[in-house]
Parts: C-alpha cells; structure tokens; sequence
C-alpha cells in the first residue's frame, strides 16, 4: 500500500516537471534574437549617448568652473 502511493507521489511529481519544463520551453521559444543590423544600431547608440555629455554633466561642469562648489 505504501509503494502505490509513492508510486501516485512519483507521477505527480512527473507531471508537474513536464508541464514545467514545458512551459518553460515555450516561454524559451517566444524570445527573439537581435539581427546584426540592431545590434550595431543599439550598440552605436549607446557609444552615442556615453561620449555625450548630458545637461546635467554640463552644469556639474559649469557651476566648478565658475569657483562653485559641489
């Protein structure tokens, strides 16, 4: 009697680890990957906007300039 309903645990625990590695390969499958046009686009945007200094970079510099402190 003990064994059938160890036998009951073992198959519910089968079926949970499918229906989650199930899920889990579908959720897998709606990933896309960039093509190489995106990346280089995304990548140059970020070079872009980190060689650029923001306004806020540009008045931390102004205001040490001009003899203000921080």
């Amino acid at each position: 009697m003990i064994f059938s309903g160890f036998k009951r645990v073992v198959f519910l625990n089968m079926e949970l680890e499918q229906a989650l590695y199930s899920s889990w390969l579908l959720h897998f499958k709606e990933c896309y990957m960039l093509d190489l046009t995106q990346v280089l686009t995304y990548s140059a945007a970020l070079g872009i906007a980190a060689a650029i200094p923001g306004p806020g970079m540009a008045a931390l510099v102004a205001r040490s300039v001009s003899g203000g402190g921080l």
